[in-house]
């Protein structure tokens, strides 16, 4: 675990094992905000072992899961008694899919994981007004994504919704996405950090997930300026989005979809998955045309 002080009253907690992940602490002298508890409790007990160290000590804990993915919430049961915060909606997913989630994934907790929800929801947002710490609602990532802000230190923490170098799409909800996105660049934080990545002084990254969620939701997306990893992603996007409108029966999104998905793999390395997934787009590409 790596530790990084961040502002006046903020610690970033990083692990990179099994794959980036942040962990944010916001310190303030009548609470300790944690934002997002990992992947079970193993890790939240460094967390706080590492606060304790830096002499914080004697406060409450409010923990606030940024949405309900399992690597996001599996560590809150090292809080249980602490308020735990929410969108309404995570904590229905924790309710009906966390169960599932674990069989899934429990590979990869940390520690004998207990799943432990949230105890208070919000809809749109809840602010600490005495603290300066906000939580509000931001789908984009997952339907049930939202954000925290403290505009002490002008700290964005977005969990997943930002991604370098662009975000995977997994909703047909692009534009409540890009609303989410535009709700980060009014806030004029000073440095935005992502669940996956590492913290960004400057709103390159933020800006540059805003023109592509922008791009993809209009069917305008500049393939010439993309990189092979950037193609990789858009290619993942698009083929999501192709099955997510074929469930939906709409044949003609579905079909731009599938052509966009042919003219990446065009521009992708050459061999033989790419190969196999240009039969695959063809094929749905020819069902479609009956």
């Amino acid at each position: 675990m790596d530790h990084q002080r961040i502002g006046s009253r903020g610690h970033l907690f990083t692990w990179m094992e099994p794959y980036h992940t942040n962990v944010y602490a916001i310190v303030c002298p009548k609470r300790v905000f944690i934002v997002d508890t990992f992947l079970g409790p193993k890790p939240m007990e460094e967390v706080k072992a590492k606060l304790t160290k830096e002499g914080v000590t004697g406060r409450p804990f409010v923990v606030f899961n940024t949405h309900a993915d399992y690597d996001h919430f599996w560590g809150n049961q090292s809080f249980e008694g602490s308020i735990i915060v929410a969108h309404d909606s995570a904590l229905r997913r924790i309710r009906t899919q966390g169960d599932e989630g674990l069989r899934e994934y429990g590979a990869q907790k940390m520690g004998e994981v207990r799943l432990t929800p949230p105890n208070l929801v919000f809809r749109k947002k809840i602010a600490f007004v005495e603290e300066g710490v906000e939580f509000f609602y931001t789908p984009g990532h997952t339907g049930d994504s939202s954000s925290c802000y403290d505009s002490v230190d002008k700290v964005l923490l977005a969990g997943d919704n930002l991604e370098a170098p662009y975000p995977y799409v997994n909703l047909l909800n692009l534009k409540e996405y890009t609303q989410s996105l535009e709700e980060y660049t009014r806030l004029g934080a000073k440095m935005t950090i992502p669940g996956h990545d590492p913290p960004q002084q400057d709103r390159t990254l933020l800006e540059e997930n805003l023109a592509y969620i922008r791009g993809v939701a209009s069917g305008h997306v500049d393939l010439g300026i993309m990189d092979q990893g950037r193609l990789h992603i858009h290619y993942h996007n698009t083929v999501r989005l192709a099955e997510l409108y074929l469930e939906k029966a709409d044949a003609k999104k579905s079909r731009s979809y599938y052509e966009e998905a042919l003219k990446v793999l065009s521009l992708l390395e050459p061999g033989p998955v790419n190969d196999e997934r240009k039969k695959e787009i063809t094929a749905h590409l020819t069902a479609l045309s009956f």
